[in-house]
Formats: structure tokens, sequence, C-alpha cells
């Protein structure tokens, strides 16, 4: 008997003991068992957002939109919250821990803006059109393969027709926002409702939308389409009725929204700080900043011989050179990456295995009119079969926005969007096998955004004096976001003092200032403000640990931020707080 329980303890230490490299493996098998468990529950609710993801067997379905949507989405998130509070409960690897914590986070989340929505009467606004477009563009995609091109034609027509869950898309959002508007009128309060200028530019620009949508299906080698789309456009006159008699009479007319909720979009972006405390750090750092601004603009007026000397002035000058021949700016965007390549090897900014994947490419009509500021769409971090890269989404250049067409302003977006910008943090995610939690669900601004303009910052010293003052130019436009959106969206200053700081403080054009105010307006509202936030945080961060250890070089700290992926900029602190390891030779 002794010998059988001694062979059972002995049997059982040997099951219990992990080396540390099957512990490493263990707990991210726990992590990817919970986010694909987690994926696939929000998928029925949110498909096109789960495919996005890599899970490819999403990409036929459309949201459920219906009356019953908002509770639907709360049980939903209760009932993980349960369930996560239990997992959280036990005795779990600190690493498991760690994404479980980000997956509570969201989910309590999601059950304090339900709460919020309900409590002030939140009337939302979807823009049937532009959301069909762009849920369907890259699925119909140049070189999609043909698998996606079918899965496209499925959530098309799952749009138009629904199927035996869901109403075609139309009346599935109809549903939902009346509903709103009946909780609205219960609870006798005006209610919260989208802002005129947003209703209004959706009915000026659906018909683009429309068209877009036609011109997508129509590069496909089939018509099954045809007779959907017919319809979709008598769908969509509804759906312009309904908003021009249902919504418009009552929309905002300014941007103003309630400070709480106000407030809960700063938490939803992982912002630390209250609105009073970005407004005056960042209102600060602008007078501060924009003295080595105007020092640096004289300086280049007496090398140019320029008959003007303020930053305005010397901004036009330097954007004389943009180009609007898009082949020629596109090249240029391309030897610039290649450029910015060189300078990380060369001074050792980060570790780059490789040279990032990115495809640089301009942005369709439909896309420039969504979102007209150039941006970058990672390649999905999980996910079977040929794997799309990155892309890095330039617009084109005219006389009224030449922003981003000149070189000195190339190599500042190309550091923030490509390398070391966004660029080298998703590749990173990718190289490091980051969890699916950590590298997707606990997105948030701060970290992501943070990193970019840090990276701008990373290679300030390797560039010309030219270009290192657009860098400075670009810098106080995010430190500006940083006052001006909760102004804005606070009743603290009228539309007319963003346009006018833009054009006659930083020299950017009419049309750019333009695309800012409508972001604070309704785009996204609190986003802007991550971009300084996170910049801030991390060049903190990184002083204070030098301080306190001279062998921690820039390469070393660079590396271990991306070996953390998007964690929120707190939790890295913390763990880097414990201790670096770096190379010898760093």
């Amino acid at each position: 008997m002794r010998l059988q329980l001694t062979l059972l303890l002995l049997f059982c230490g040997a099951c219990a003991y992990r080396t540390p490299e099957a512990a490493h493996r263990h707990w991210r098998l726990e992590s990817k068992a919970l986010a694909q468990k987690y994926a696939k529950s929000i998928a029925v609710f949110f498909p096109e957002y789960v495919s996005e993801m890599g899970f490819d067997q999403y990409e036929g379905l459309t949201t459920p939109y219906s009356k019953n949507f908002d509770y639907a989405w709360y049980a939903h998130s209760y009932k993980w919250k349960k369930y996560l509070d239990k997992l959280e409960a036990k005795a779990l690897e600190p690493e498991f821990h760690t994404d479980v914590k980000i997956l509570q986070r969201k989910v309590n989340l999601e059950l304090e803006e339900y709460g919020l929505n309900r409590r002030i009467g939140l009337i939302p606004f979807i823009p049937v059109s532009e959301v069909i477009y762009l849920n369907l563009k890259e699925l119909l995609a140049e070189g999609s393969p043909k698998r996606k091109q079918l899965n496209a034609f499925s959530r098309f027509r799952t749009y138009v027709r629904g199927n035996r869950e869901q109403l075609p898309m139309v009346d599935g959002v109809i549903a939902y926002v009346t509903a709103r508007q009946e909780h609205v009128h219960s609870l006798r309060i005006s209610g919260t409702w989208p802002t005129k200028v947003e209703v209004e530019t959706y009915l000026r620009d659906s018909p683009d939308y429309l068209n877009s949508i036609r011109e997508l299906l129509a590069n496909t080698p089939t018509k099954i389409w045809e007779h959907d789309f017919k319809e979709l456009e008598a769908q969509e006159a509804t759906y312009r009725d309904f908003v021009r008699v249902k919504i418009l009479p009552y929309a905002r007319t300014s941007s103003v929204m309630p400070a709480e909720l106000y407030a809960f979009r700063l938490k939803q972006y992982e912002l630390g700080e209250g609105a009073e405390a970005l407004i005056e750090t960042a209102k600060a750092d602008y007078q501060s900043l924009y003295k080595s601004f105007k020092e640096l603009g004289e300086d280049l007026a007496l090398i140019h011989k320029l008959p003007k000397s303020d930053p305005v002035s010397v901004v036009h000058y330097l954007a004389q050179g943009f180009l609007t021949d898009e082949q020629e700016l596109l090249k240029l965007y391309q030897k610039t990456t290649q450029e910015l390549h060189q300078i990380v090897l060369k001074h050792k900014l980060l570790t780059l295995r490789r040279k990032p994947e990115i495809r640089i490419r301009f942005a369709t009509a439909a896309e420039a009119q969504s979102l007209p500021a150039p941006h970058f769409i990672p390649s999905p971090l999980f996910g079977e079969g040929r794997i799309i890269p990155s892309q890095f989404v330039i617009t084109p250049a005219t006389r009224e926005r030449n922003d981003f067409s000149y070189k000195e302003a190339v190599v500042t977006l190309a550091a923030h969007e490509a390398i070391p910008g966004h660029g080298v943090q998703y590749q990173a995610m990718k190289e490091r096998g980051t969890t699916l939690i950590r590298s997707w669900f606990a997105h948030n601004s701060v970290n992501v955004e943070g990193w970019g303009l840090y990276a701008e910052d990373l290679v300030y010293p390797h560039l010309t004096k030219e270009a290192q003052f657009i860098t400075l130019q670009r810098r106080l436009w995010r430190v500006a976001r940083m006052f001006l959106d909760p102004e804005l969206n606070l009743g603290r200053i009228r539309p007319a003092r963003v346009l006018e700081l833009f054009q006659n403080e930083l020299g950017f054009s009419k049309s750019f200032a333009d695309s800012e105010l409508s972001r604070y307006s309704y785009i996204m509202p609190g986003q802007a403000t991550s971009y300084y936030y996170g910049f801030k945080k991390l060049v903190l961060m990184k002083h204070i640990l030098q301080q306190k250890n001279l062998k921690i070089s820039d390469r070393c700290f660079n590396d271990a931020v991306l070996d953390l992926g998007i964690l929120p900029l707190e939790e890295i602190d913390a763990r880097l707080q414990k201790g670096i390891a770096c190379d010898e030779d760093d």
C-alpha cells in the first residue's frame, strides 16, 4: 500500500511540476482559449469586428441590430463579468491573471457604458451606407482571395436581406434607434442626441458611399449583387427619410456633451486624468514648445533668406514643395520609409528583427471622405492562410490640402505610421507572440498613439533642421488636441477657436483644420487627447528608469516597451520598475 502511495505521490508531483518553458506555454494556451471563447461570444453581436482580428469564419456575417440589441449586449456583458470575476478570484499564473484583468476591464466598461447611455438618454447615430462600405472594402480589396470575395457577397446580402434570425440592416437600425428614443420619452428627459453637423454630413455624403459600394462590387467578376444593390438604394432612401424626420429635428446644434459622458470617453481611451488636468498640462506645454518652434523658424528664415520669420510663413514656405503627382508622392513615402529604417539601424534606436512589411497606398475617395487623415491599418494578428500586410494609407494632395505631401512632412508622418512607429509596434507583437488579449482586447489609444508620437521624437535628432521644424509643428498639433478637444466638448470654446489655432498659429490648411474640428465634435470625441498624453507618459517613464539605472539605454527601454505590447502604460511602467534586462552592447 505504501509503495502504491509513494508511486502515486511521485506521479502527481511530476504532473504538477512544469519547467519554466512549459509554464510559459501553458499560460499562453490558457489565454488563447479564453480569447477565442470571448471572441466567439461577441461575434454574435459584432462579427465584422471579430473578423478583423483574423477569424475568417465571421466574414460573411453582420451586426444584428434590433429593438432588443442593447439589452442582449448588456446581458452578454453581465454574464461575462460574472464568469471573469470567478476566474480572477482563483490562484492564477501571474501572466494569465494579467490577461484576465484586461478582459475584466473591457467588460466592466461595457456595463458602465450601458448604464450611462440609459441614464442620460444617449441616442446613437449609425451612418448606414458608410458602415457597409467600410465593412466591405477590405474583403473586396485588390488581390483579395476568392473566399473573401464570396464572404463579402454573403455579408452584403445579409445587410440587404437579413436572414431568419435578423432584420435587414436599415430595418434593424431603425428599430434599434427607435427603442432608444422610446426609452428617452419614458424618462421624460430631452436625451443626448447626435450633433446636427454629423447628421447633415451623412445626408450629404451617403450617395457617395452608395456609389463607392457599387464600384467595389462592380470590380468583381460576377453580377449576383446587382439586384441586392437596387434594394439597398431603396432601403437607404427610407433610412435617410427616417433620419430627416426622426433625428435631424432633435440633433444638437453644438458639440457640447454632458460632462459625465465626456469623462467616460476619456476613460475608454485609457486617459488616467480628467479634462481639467489635461487642459492645464497641455496649455502650459503648448506655450513652452511654441517658443522653440518660433526660434527654429527664425533660424530657418535666416538660412533661406525669407522675407518673414514667423512660424506660419516658414511652414508655408516649406509646404511649397508639395507633390500632387501621386506616383511621385508614393515614391517619396517609400524612399523616406527606407531612410527611416536605416536611421533606426544606424543609431540603434531599437531592435528590428526584420524590416516591417508595410504596403503604402492612397486612400480611395470614400476612405478619404470617411477618415480624411493618413492612417495605419495593421495586418490581422491572428488567422489562417495568406495574411494581408499592414497598410499605411495616405491621402492625395491638393492645393487646398497639402499638409502631408512635402518631404519634411512626409518624414514625420512616416516615422509615426511606419518606422519606428505603428509598423514596428504591430510587427513586434506578431514576432513576440503577444497574446490576442494583449494585442487586441487591450487596445488603448494612450499606448498606441503615444508610441506613434514617441517614434517621431526618436528620429528627431537625426533629421534636417527643416524636418525638425515640421516635427515640432506636428507635436504642437497633438499638444493642442489635448486642450482643444475637452474645451470644445465641454463648451469652453467655440469651433472657430480650433480653426484659428491650426491655421493662424501652426500654419495648417483650412481643410486640415476642418477635419480636426469634425474629429473632436463627433467622429471620435476625446480620442485625440491620447497622443500627447501617451507620449508624455513614455518620456517620463524612460527618464525615471534611466535616472535609477544609467545602464538602461534608449534601445533597451524601447525594446522593453515593445516587448509588452499595448498593455496600459501604467501596467507597463509597473513591470519595468521591477527591472529591465539589457544586453551588454546596448
